[in-house]
């Protein structure tokens, strides 16, 4: 996001690399826990999918029961 004023800004210190370093490990961090909440959610939709496969499923065998008593 700021990245690209960080070069000037730390010109004039010595330890700017560190700084920048610092900076950029952070920024990594950030984005990977960015990344696991995506994955979380992703999961939790995931099963939510299969759930949901798996009630139509139930539902759609015990309509096939009730038809086949029916006959």
């Amino acid at each position: 996001m700021y990245s690209h004023f960080l070069p000037l800004f730390f010109h004039d210190f010595p330890e700017r690399h560190c700084i920048y370093a610092a900076f950029i490990s952070y920024q990594l961090s950030v984005i990977s826990y960015q990344l696991s909440v995506i994955s979380y959610q992703l999961s939790v939709i995931s099963h939510q999918v299969s759930a949901s496969a798996a009630i139509r499923t139930e539902h759609l065998s015990c309509i096939k029961a009730w038809l086949s008593c029916g006959s």
